[in-house]
C-alpha cells in the first residue's frame, strides 16, 4: 500500500469511527477499515456503555465537582484487542484514571490540610473521596502552573510550594478515623515519613524544571492559549457590535495566518464568547478598564491549557491491566466547568493516529452559534482545511512557533489600546 495515501485514508476512517451514529455503527466501522486502523484506539460517548469509575462528572458535597472531557456517565471503547473479544464473547476492559487537582483546589484545601482550621462537615464527602486509595489524586495541574516559579528558585515562592506539596502529600495519606471523630484533617504517616516523602516530590520537581523539557513544554503550550484569548478578546472588545460571522472569520484567519494551526475547541469557545460576551461565566472578568486584565487573561489561558491535557493524557501507556487512561479535574470553578460543558466529546481517537489525539465533539457544541450556518462551514472547509491551506500551514508552522513571543507581544499591545489599560 502506497505510505503517501495511508494517512488520507487512516484519517477518513478515524471520522467515519468517531462520527457514527451509534456504538454498532462505529465496529462496523472499525471492521470494514481495519486496515487503516492498526494500533487505534477510540472512546465513545454513548448512552449504555461502561462506566468509567470515579473519572466521569460526578458533584460532590460543597460545591465541588470531578469532570472529564466526556458530558456522557458512560463510555464506548474500540481497539483491535476488544473487537476481537467481543466476536468471540464478552469483552473485558481494563482502564485506569486519574483526578487532577486544579489551581483553586490545592489553595483552598490547604488550611485544612495544614491543620490550621478544622474540616467543616460538608466537606467530609470530597476530603473521604480524594483520601481513597483507590483514587489516583494528583497536582499537576497546580505544578504545571508553577514551573517557571519553580526554575526561578525564589526562597519564598519555593517554601510556598513546598508546603503546598505537604498538603497534598497529606492527603493522599489521610488518617479517616481521625477526620471524622475529630474534624482534623491529619496523615496516617508520622511527621518525619511525611516530610520525607514531601521532599522527595519536592526535589524531583526542581531537577524536572531545570533538567526536562517539561517545564518549557508547559510554559509554551500556555502562551499558545494565551495568545488565543488575547485575540478573542481584541476581536470582542474593539467592536463588540460586530455580527458573529465575521468575528469567527477574524480569529479563525488569525489561527491559520499567525499561529499557523487550527484550534478547533478553541474556536468554539471563541463563538460562544463573541455571541455571549461577558455572559459567558468564564469570560466575566474580561472588559474594558479591568485594570487586572492580563493577569485575568493567563489566568484563563491555564485553564484552557489544562483541559486540553486531558486530551493528551489519554495517549499515556496505562498501567498493566489497562487499556486505557481516563483522567479528570476536581474543581470548585464554574467557569472552568462551563467552558467544558461548551464542548463536549462524542469521541477521541488515540494510539497511531498519526497526529495525536483527534477529538470530535458533540453536535450541540456548535448549536445555535454561527459555525453551524453554511457559510461558515464553506469558509472553514475551503479556505482553512483545503489541500493547499493544511500545506501552508505546515511549512509555516515552526516559523509560527518561533514568532510566538512577537505575537503576543503585538497582541498585548492591541488589546491594551482596544481595552484602555496599560500594556504589560
Amino acid at each position: 500500500m502506497d505510505s503517501n495515501i495511508l494517512p488520507e485514508f487512516r484519517e477518513k476512517a478515524i471520522r467515519l469511527v468517531c462520527l457514527a451514529d451509534s456504538a454498532e455503527d462505529a465496529v462496523r466501522a472499525f471492521k470494514l477499515f481495519r486496515p487503516f486502523l492498526a494500533g487505534c484506539k477510540f472512546i465513545l460517548a454513548v448512552s449504555k456503555g461502561t462506566v468509567p469509575g470515579f473519572a466521569v462528572n460526578q458533584a460532590l458535597a460543597g460545591g465541588f465537582m470531578v469532570r472529564s472531557l466526556f458530558a456522557d456517565s458512560e463510555v464506548f471503547f474500540i481497539d483491535e484487542h476488544t473487537v476481537e473479544e467481543m466476536q468471540v464473547g464478552r469483552a473485558r476492559i481494563g482502564f485506569d484514571h486519574s483526578i487532577g487537582l486544579d489551581n483553586q483546589i490545592v489553595s483552598y484545601m490547604e488550611p485544612y490540610l495544614s491543620g490550621r482550621a478544622r474540616v467543616p462537615d460538608q466537606y467530609d464527602q470530597v476530603f473521604s473521596y480524594m483520601a481513597r486509595r483507590d483514587i489516583d489524586v494528583h497536582p499537576m495541574p497546580y505544578i504545571r502552573e508553577n514551573y517557571g516559579r519553580i526554575r526561578a528558585a525564589d526562597p519564598t515562592e519555593l517554601a510556598r510550594i513546598f508546603s503546598k506539596l505537604v498538603a497534598f502529600e497529606t492527603l493522599k495519606t489521610l488518617d479517616i478515623e481521625r477526620l471524622e471523630r475529630t474534624r482534623e484533617a491529619r496523615s496516617a504517616l508520622s511527621n518525619s515519613e511525611l516530610m520525607a516523602r514531601s521532599q522527595e516530590h519536592f526535589s524531583s520537581l526542581i531537577y524536572d524544571s531545570r533538567t526536562t523539557s517539561t517545564g518549557e513544554y508547559a510554559r509554551f503550550q500556555h502562551q499558545c492559549f494565551y495568545a488565543l484569548l488575547l485575540k478573542m478578546a481584541c476581536i470582542q472588545i474593539s467592536n463588540p457590535r460586530r455580527n458573529s460571522a465575521g468575528k469567527i472569520e477574524s480569529f479563525l484567519d488569525f489561527c491559520h495566518t499567525e499561529m499557523a494551526t487550527m484550534w478547533m475547541r478553541e474556536t468554539i469557545i471563541a463563538q460562544h464568547y463573541f455571541d455571549r460576551g461577558q455572559g459567558l461565566t468564564f469570560f466575566g472578568k474580561v472588559q474594558k478598564r479591568q485594570q487586572k486584565l492580563f493577569d485575568v487573561i493567563r489566568g484563563m489561558a491555564w485553564d484552557l491549557f489544562h483541559i486540553r491535557q486531558l486530551e493528551a493524557e489519554m495517549m499515556m501507556k496505562p498501567p498493566a491491566g489497562a487499556r486505557y487512561f481516563i483522567p479528570a479535574f476536581l474543581t470548585r470553578d464554574d467557569g472552568l466547568v462551563e467552558l467544558m460543558d461548551l464542548c463536549p466529546l462524542k469521541a477521541i481517537a488515540l494510539g497511531k493516529t498519526g497526529r495525536g489525539p483527534v477529538p470530535f465533539f458533540r453536535p450541540e457544541a456548535s448549536a445555535g452559534t454561527a459555525l453551524e450556518s453554511p457559510e461558515i462551514e464553506d469558509v472553514i472547509s475551503n479556505r482553512y482545511y483545503s489541500d493547499e491551506a493544511i500545506s501552508s500551514r505546515n511549512i509555516r508552522n515552526a516559523e509560527a512557533r518561533r514568532n510566538l513571543e512577537a505575537t503576543v507581544a503585538k497582541l498585548e499591545r492591541q488589546l491594551a489600546n482596544a481595552a484602555e489599560v496599560p500594556v504589560p
